[in-house]
C-alpha cells in the first residue's frame, strides 16, 4: 500500500502537466480561430466604410480595436487602404474649407486657408519684437576678459 501513494503523486503530477499542455494547445487554437473570424474582405470593406478610422471600423465589425489593429499589421493591404481613405478624407476636407473660404466668404475659413495654404505668398503670422513705445530693442553686450583677473 506504501506504494500506492507514491504512484498517485505521478499520476497528479502527470494529470497537471497534460493539463497545462491541453490549455495551452486550446489557447493557441482560441488564439488562430479569433483572428480567422473575420476576412481580410471584411475588414478592407469596414476600413472604407469608415474612411481609415480604426476605432469606428471596428465597432462597425462588432469586434475590438486591437483585433483591427492585428489584422492591419498582419496584412500590409489593409494598412495601405487605412492611409489612402485617410488622404480621401483630407481631400474632402480641404474641398469644404475652400467652399466654405473661396464660396462662402467665411472670414474665418479664408484666414485659416490662406495661413495654411499660401504661406509662400506671405499669408503667416509674425510676431514683431519692439521696445518700449514701438522702438527698435536695446541691446547691450559687456564682455569681460577673464586674462586680466
Amino acid at each position: 500500500m506504501q506504494g500506492c501513494g507514491r504512484i498517485t503523486d505521478v499520476l497528479k503530477v502527470t494529470h497537471k502537466r497534460l493539463f497545462a499542455q491541453a490549455f495551452c494547445y486550446y489557447m493557441k487554437l482560441a488564439k488562430a480561430n479569433k483572428m480567422a473570424k473575420y476576412t481580410k474582405q471584411q475588414m478592407a470593406d469596414a476600413l472604407r466604410h469608415t474612411k481609415g478610422q480604426i476605432t469606428l471600423a471596428a465597432r462597425h465589425l462588432g469586434c475590438a480595436y486591437n483585433t483591427m489593429r492585428a489584422y492591419i499589421d498582419k496584412y500590409p493591404e489593409l494598412d495601405d487602404i487605412m492611409k489612402e481613405e485617410t488622404a480621401k478624407m483630407g481631400d474632402e476636407v480641404e474641398n469644404a474649407l475652400y467652399d466654405e473660404a473661396v464660396n462662402k466668404r467665411n472670414t474665418a475659413a479664408l484666414i485659416f486657408l490662406a495661413k495654411t495654404k499660401f504661406k509662400h505668398r506671405g499669408y503667416i503670422e509674425r510676431q514683431e519684437v519692439t521696445g518700449a513705445d514701438g522702438k527698435a530693442n536695446k541691446l547691450e553686450i559687456t564682455y569681460v576678459n577673464r586674462d586680466e583677473d
